[in-house]
């Protein structure tokens, strides 16, 4: 009789690995719109490196910055690849190399990202310093070869410090079960890129930000110095939002940080977050007062210049008016008069920009050069 009845069927044990998924989407969809903000951002100096406004900051300079964020942006890349085409189930041992890569490239990217966006800001904000904090009017001469190569500096102490830790301690990504069956079979588990206490990969990346944080303290430091000069020549007060920003955001964010540890979905949204409001702050305190200034600019002087043909208009018709009736009239005559004086009052704003402290401008544009 009982020899007849089948087992009941085994249910197969489907595991909960909290896979990024939808996160993913998020990140890939705020990496686009930084990146985005960033092309246009470039494109927009590039464009216009002619102007005035765009060359007395620095062309090249701006180009620099504008890659370091398009770097810092590509962070959210990496972040977003977890094991999910881990068949084999290497990452339970550490062992899935394409998300070992990934863990290794966000901190790659985030770090030469940090460098290449704020360094160039720091070092031309000490050189306008250098330049114009200068009561004993010496003849200084600080060349963009010479800051490229302060930047260069900059750029590899952070190498001196990634370069062994990718190889002597790299950082791997590591699936740990949760919770499992009776059978010993995993019913729960989460994957994230492993910082183990007291492990090298900890001094590292301390290390690193410490040195960041004493870079971002030095730039508030250049910003204070250098509060008193015309701002065309430096953005020492777009640069102190943006640091301001970066800090708080920092400090808002690594305590929620460190308690999502462990949760590889929430961590991933705080992170993207962050990257995406710094960023995006640096490329607003940046550019966008150089697009007002520089729109306002033509604005104003097409609209002085319609008023100038307008006035020759005028004065054109009451030429011919007063041929007509056989000479000027005085009332001609003092229109003249008052046209003139109307034209040399309301002259381009970007002629007088231009005109205006030449000898300063020429000697900060010799001294750059």
């Amino acid at each position: 009789g009982n020899a007849d009845v089948l087992p009941p069927p085994l249910s197969l044990v489907v595991e909960d690995k909290e896979q990024l998924e939808q996160a993913s989407i998020f990140a890939y969809v705020l990496f686009v719109i930084l990146g985005g903000l960033a092309i246009v951002c470039g494109a927009w100096a590039y464009l216009n490196r002619d102007y005035k406004v765009v060359t007395a900051s620095q062309f090249e300079f701006l180009m620099l910055i504008d890659i370091g964020v398009l770097i810092s942006a590509a962070t959210m890349i990496p972040l977003a690849i977890d094991d999910e085409n881990d068949v084999n189930g290497l990452a339970y041992s550490g062992e899935y190399a394409p998300a070992n890569a990934a863990c290794m490239a966000s901190v790659w990217l985030y770090n030469l990202g940090f460098v290449i966006t704020f360094v160039p800001l720091f070092v031309k904000m000490w050189r306008v310093n250098k330049l114009f904090n200068n009561p004993k009017l010496r003849k200084i001469i600080i060349s963009n070869r010479l800051l490229f190569k302060i930047i260069m500096v900059f750029i590899l102490v952070d190498l001196s410090i990634l370069i062994p830790w990718q190889v002597l301690s790299p950082v791997v990504y590591v699936r740990e079960v949760q919770e499992s069956d009776s059978f010993g079979i995993p019913t729960s588990s989460v994957g994230y890129c492993r910082y183990d206490a007291g492990s090298p990969s900890i001094i590292y990346i301390t290390v690193l930000q410490t040195l960041h944080l004493v870079y971002l303290i030095g730039g508030c430091v250049l910003c204070y110095n250098g509060r008193n000069i015309e701002t065309q020549y430096q953005e020492g007060k777009y640069v102190t939002i943006a640091i301001i920003t970066y800090l708080q955001v920092l400090a808002v964010s690594i305590p929620v940080i460190i308690l999502s540890y462990g949760e590889p979905v929430v961590s991933l949204i705080i992170r993207i977050i962050v990257i995406t409001l710094n960023y995006s702050t640096v490329l607003f305190c940046i550019f966008y007062p150089k697009m007002y200034r520089l729109n306002y600019l033509q604005q104003t002087h097409a609209s002085d210049m319609e008023s100038i043909r307008t006035e020759r208009s005028r004065r054109r018709l009451a030429t011919k008016t007063s041929k007509a009736s056989g000479g000027m009239s005085e009332s001609g005559k003092s229109f003249r008069r008052s046209f003139f004086r109307s034209l040399s009052a309301n002259s381009s704003p970007v002629i007088k920009e231009e005109t205006s402290d030449s000898s300063e401008k020429e000697e900060y544009q010799m001294a750059v050069q």
